[in-house]
């Protein structure tokens, strides 16, 4: 389900961006700029444990293209955009996520997207089933 969710976000955004071409003047249009980051975890309030930050496999930079194989460096996808990896975390369904961890993840994101800034897109992802300490809505928070 969420490989499917994923490849049909990536498909509307991919599906609208075309490879440089020449305009009518003969220039060559640039692709559109599309960044990527997300922090993703699926938490049980239920649980007594707390998440903190190491428990998030981070990868940062080129190394988040390893997560994405339709992204890979000769895919069509990988040509159809300009698309800069920023930070994405991942960790394996754990308890509450502390505050400082969230607050940290989060910072170092933002932090890599003004770095290349402006961008025509973002491929934000996410869970959606995140529980920070003190936050009701965590996803919201980050994405505003």
């Amino acid at each position: 389900m969420k490989k499917t969710l994923l490849s049909l976000v990536l498909f509307f955004i991919v599906i609208g961006c075309k490879q440089n071409v020449n305009n009518k003047d003969g220039e060559d249009k640039k692709l559109p700029r599309i960044a990527i980051a997300g922090i993703a975890i699926e938490s049980s309030t239920f649980s007594p444990a707390l998440t903190h930050e190491e428990a998030f496999h981070i990868r940062e930079a080129d190394d988040v293209f390893t997560f994405y194989p339709f992204l890979s460096a000769d895919s069509l996808n990988r040509k159809r955009a300009e698309w800069i990896p920023t930070l994405r975390g991942h960790a394996l369904p754990g308890g509450t996520v502390t505050r400082e961890a969230y607050e940290s993840l989060v910072t170092k994101t933002l932090d890599m997207l003004k770095k290349n800034a402006p961008y025509d897109g973002l491929f934000f992802d996410i869970h959606g089933a995140m529980s920070v300490v003190g936050l009701d809505d965590p996803e919201g928070d980050f994405i505003v």
